[in-house]
């Protein structure tokens, strides 16, 4: 049968000069040393360094990348707030580990997602509701309504567009990766509209697809959903899709 669909690592070890897609969890994977999957994609990165690749990313990755960084980073500061509450007040950072004391940025603007928590819990039982489960969503929303609160929050934006940004440096100055920005029109958006009725996928996997679809060579993902021979339906599709275990 023919297909268009890779799962061996060998085959994906030894491309050399060729055109890449990287999706969200691509990255994600390798920004995230607790990720299972982490140290494959870190390998992977290092074998293309020698191997002249070029790593496409779209405003789709950007946005996915950004929007799931900010909601870790948020939920992840508050909860490191309220577990060490007392130690911040008297010694301040030094009470955190160092994963800690990277993860809330800073404890001013960790104490105001905390006030900001302890608002909506506020309005919640005045209101009847005992939840106490307050997600990101939720905490910027509400932040951002109020002057001093919406300023507050102004580090978890700056650190998560950081990191982003310092990925993309990394790629080309220590690895020595080209970065590709591809762009996405209204072809992309009507063939991503395509792969979710033929396969069933989700609309960023599927506009992920769209945009690296023949104007790169391979689209690497670890996405499970991706495994499937996409050539059935779309005859005209070139490029290869490569699922990392």
């Amino acid at each position: 049968m023919v297909t268009n669909f890779v799962q061996d690592e060998g085959a994906i070890l030894s491309i050399q000069q060729a055109s890449i897609y990287v999706d969200a969890c691509f990255i994600l994977a390798f920004l995230d040393e607790d990720d299972t999957r982490s140290d494959k994609v870190a390998n992977l990165i290092n074998v293309w360094a020698e191997k002249e690749i070029k790593m496409g990313i779209s405003s789709h990755t950007f946005t996915e990348v950004v929007g799931i960084l900010m909601k870790n980073k948020i939920e992840r500061a508050l909860k490191i707030y309220i577990d060490n509450i007392e130690g911040i007040k008297s010694k301040g950072l030094a009470c955190l580990s160092e994963e800690d004391r990277r993860d809330i940025v800073s404890v001013e603007a960790a104490c105001n997602l905390y006030e900001i928590y302890q608002y909506i819990i506020k309005v919640r039982i005045e209101s009847g509701i005992e939840s106490k489960e307050v997600y990101a969503k939720e905490l910027l929303k509400v932040g951002k309504r109020h002057a001093k609160r919406r300023s507050g929050l102004t580090a978890y934006y700056t650190n998560v567009v950081q990191i982003f940004e310092e990925f993309l440096y990394s790629m080309e100055n220590h690895f020595k990766i080209k970065v590709e920005y591809i762009s996405s029109d209204k072809k992309a958006i009507d063939a991503a509209a395509q792969y979710m009725k033929l396969y069933q996928l989700e609309a960023y996997d599927a506009m992920h697809l769209a945009i690296a679809r023949n104007k790169c060579e391979y689209f690497i993902t670890l996405d499970q959903d991706f495994i499937q021979n996409f050539l059935q339906k779309d005859k005209n599709l070139q490029t290869k899709v490569i699922v990392i275990a």
